[in-house]
């Protein structure tokens, strides 16, 4: 759920007009009732996306793939590092032989989710593949 705030000055005299509405925001660890939270206090980022994993590499290309959080909050799901909004992406113009980490995040409008990281290093690199001629 997302909120905007409207400020009021109040005196003896009366209140006064209110202020123009903040942009949209989600209230990070904000208290709520102890029987929904072990420490009650209320998680809005997103979980992790999952899988992350290598789709396709070339010598000057490499495709990830992920699945969507578990957890998404309590605001929408907005995209992947500000880069995408689909669960996949290419990194083109790659150098072969570099050796890339990956890490992948999923925002919301509370945040970043912790990354999803690849075990290890991937090397860009032609794939030779074996062809039958028949």
């Amino acid at each position: 759920m997302t909120y905007e705030m409207r400020v009021y000055a109040v005196n003896s005299i009366g209140m006064s007009h209110h202020s123009p509405a903040s942009q949209p925001f989600v209230p990070v660890g904000q208290r709520v009732c102890s029987t929904r939270g072990r420490d009650g206090v209320g998680r809005s980022p997103t979980s992790e996306p999952i899988g992350l994993h290598v789709e396709d590499i070339s010598d000057t290309s490499i495709t990830l793939k992920w699945r969507a959080p578990e957890r998404v909050g309590a605001a929408e799901l907005e995209g992947y590092g500000g880069l995408t909004e689909r669960s996949s992406m290419t990194i083109k113009n790659l150098t072969t032989g570099d050796k890339l980490l990956f890490r992948v995040r999923a925002y919301n409008m509370a945040g970043p989710s912790p990354p999803a990281v690849l075990a290890q290093p991937v090397t860009v690199r032609e794939i030779m593949r074996e062809y039958s001629y028949n």
